[in-house]
């Protein structure tokens, strides 16, 4: 009785929201019934019901919206669902979702200019469109974007345009040269700008077609834009980036490096290991958590290397620092071409560019979610592989716990060590617990004390197992730390600077904080607030 009661209360509840919302649509114009019934492919026995608009709207909310039905020409159903799955998750009508919430929350109705981009291309009737890539990272970054624009310019008929600032944030962590020494006079006569338009748009969040002067800029970015825009993946062959890759006329110094990594012999099955550092082992990224994940550490990676040897797999090694990759390669039978006779007078982005075109050669990627890696998966198609779907974590944890209390450690350098410490902490807490997590990151803190942030990880893992004194502790020294010539890595940089997305580098652990405060951490809420600023 009890069941069938649930059942009923159910059906009620169900039907009374179908209720809501008929009559919230009613006196919406985003569902147009003349589009509806015109625009899909509707069942012949509904079609009857759907010439009114009552019964057009009942359709779409019962039975439209898992068929993947647009209830105008401003809203996609599919596409919503797709680029939002915790609205699909949640089961709420999407249609309702974004009118009652998701206009309000940034969210967009349908893809980017899709129904408009296929008629106005570059032709004399219709606004002139130019997909620009104005990235200023790193070269990886640069090169996606620039793919992205060269095949979003192709499919959709419009011109394509590029540009190269100088970075002088990067540092020496980065193979990033001179537009010059890196493409043609050719290609940066067709496609090289110096001034990019006021009035550009970014393409993934730009709804409609309305230039200047009829013209249209739009800045494309360097994600994927096969996740980007699923729809594309009907459209377009997975091998557009690497054909796109082949049609960058590079400078001839770049040419030589990619046919050098073209000419090495690689054994069947293949595996590439990428042990990239740069500013997140050794320069400013260090000193939070958002990117640690773009690196797997070296005894990670010691781990692979062994495991896929194991299985037959010709492993190659990649990386900046020379040291760390040698000493990889060495213990377990692996190869390394940093030390070829080919590479020697090469310069820093002759390398970078032979290592990516060669990953891109090999049969899957273990590396971090970097741009580097990326760009060799894109133009090889080549999958980057996550090393927890692959193979045990546990196995994988207790490995790098053995590697790091071994003299193997002895050789490698105090980031290396302070490094693949807190990534262990980060990565694998879950299996090593909070014992093994403390103790490890009071190592890290050996290796590197001045990464500061430590200090706030400390201080939550003491106070979740009671030592409130400890806590207190660490956010004592993080809070009366001195500043830093440089700024970066301080308490006020992990406090108060933010990342383009509006996110401070110890946003994560404000929770932590505020319930700390609470229960006996009495530093816990000097940094709450200043976080709360």
């Amino acid at each position: 009785m009890r069941s069938l009661t649930k059942k009923i209360l159910s059906k009620l509840s169900a039907e009374k929201q179908t209720s809501q919302n008929l009559k919230f649509l009613l006196e919406s114009d985003w569902f147009d019934e003349g589009y509806y019934v015109k625009e899909n492919d509707i069942p012949a026995e509904n079609q009857l019901e759907c010439l009114t608009r009552v019964g057009a709207i009942k359709h779409y909310l019962n039975h439209g919206v898992d068929l993947g039905f647009n209830p105008s020409a401003k809203f996609n159903t599919a596409w919503y669902l797709e680029r939002y799955k915790d609205i699909r998750k949640s089961k709420i009508n999407p249609l309702i979702h974004f009118l009652r919430y998701g206009v309000n929350e940034g969210r967009i109705p349908k893809p980017p200019l899709l129904e408009d981009l296929n008629n106005a291309g570059c032709n004399d009737k219709n606004p002139k469109i130019t997909f620009y890539s104005t990235r200023s990272d790193g070269f990886g970054e640069r090169i996606k974007s620039i793919l992205n624009g060269l095949v979003l310019a192709e499919y959709f008929n419009c011109d394509f345009r590029f540009s190269w600032p100088a970075s002088s944030h990067l540092g020496d962590s980065h193979s990033v040269a001179s537009a010059k020494e890196t493409f043609s006079d050719e290609f940066l006569a067709k496609y090289f700008v110096s001034d990019i338009p006021d009035d550009i748009s970014n393409f993934d969040s730009v709804e409609n077609l309305s230039g200047n002067g009829g013209t249209i800029s739009l800045r494309v970015s360097q994600a994927n834009i096969f996740n980007q825009f699923p729809f594309l993946q009907e459209k377009l062959s997975r091998d557009v980036f690497g054909k796109a890759f082949s049609s960058i006329d590079f400078s001839d110094e770049i040419t030589s490096a990619i046919n050098n990594a073209k000419s090495i012999e690689i054994n069947s099955p293949s595996i590439s290991v990428h042990l990239r550092s740069g500013d997140i082992v050794y320069g400013r990224y260090r000193f939070d958590d958002r990117y640690t994940n773009k690196v797997i550490s070296y005894p990670q990676a010691d781990f692979i290397c062994g495991a896929a040897n194991s299985d037959n797999y010709h492993v190659i090694i990649f990386g900046e620092n020379q040291d760390v990759c040698r000493k990889l390669a060495d213990r377990n039978n692996s190869s390394y071409f940093g030390d070829w006779a080919g590479l020697r007078n090469m310069t820093q982005l002759q390398k970078a560019i032979f290592d990516i075109v060669l990953m891109s050669r090999t049969d899957r990627i273990y590396a971090g979610n970097s741009g580097f890696s990326q760009l060799a998966e894109w133009i090889g198609r080549t999958p980057i592989c996550s090393p927890d779907d692959n193979f045990n974590r546990h196995a994988m944890a207790n490995h790098i716990i053995d590697v790091l209390e071994s003299s193997v450690s002895e050789s490698f350098d105090d980031f290396q060590n302070g490094f693949g410490s807190w990534h262990l902490v980060f990565n694998y807490k879950d299996i090593i617990g909070r014992s093994n997590a403390i103790l490890h990151l009071e190592k890290a803190l050996l290796y590197t004390p001045d990464c500061l942030f430590y200090h706030a990880v400390l201080a939550s893992l003491y106070f979740e197992s009671g030592a409130i004194s400890k806590a207190n502790h660490h956010l004592d020294i993080l809070i009366s730390s001195k500043p830093k010539p440089e700024g970066v890595g301080s308490y006020e940089y992990l406090t108060e600077y933010k990342y383009s997305d509006g996110k401070k580098p110890l946003h994560k652990y404000r929770g932590n904080m505020l319930a700390m405060s609470k229960n006996g951490v009495s530093k816990a809420g000097d940094v709450f607030r200043a976080l709360a600023h």
